[in-house]
């Protein structure tokens, strides 16, 4: 039934989103320690297989947890671009804008 319903579906109904992907070369070990616990960011939307899939926050407040420098700059990096979410992907690109961590 939910094939039937995809198909029947008009693509012109659909929200269309870009979602940038970047390296966790951005994150310390200890962002990624953080991010992996489950429940506690209400703004982590899934662990990928290889990252995470995140709504962009600049708000250290919303960030339950020590999160560092490096993470809260990448936030905001996004976040000055105009995006909602990014993914977090240990082969994304690395920004050379941005610290990179060894972990």
């Amino acid at each position: 039934e939910l094939t039937l319903a995809m198909t029947a579906m008009n693509t012109e109904e659909l929200e269309l989103r870009t979602v940038p992907v970047v390296s966790t070369a951005h994150i310390t070990s200890e962002d990624n320690e953080l991010l992996s616990r489950p429940g506690t960011h209400g703004h982590v939307d899934g662990a990928l297989r290889f990252g995470y899939m995140l709504r962009v926050s600049t708000d250290r407040g919303d960030w339950h947890g020590d999160m560092s420098e490096g993470f809260m700059g990448l936030m905001r990096f996004v976040n000055a671009r105009g995006f909602e979410w990014v993914i977090l992907d240990r082969d994304g690109p690395v920004i050379s804008a941005l610290p990179t961590y060894e972990w």
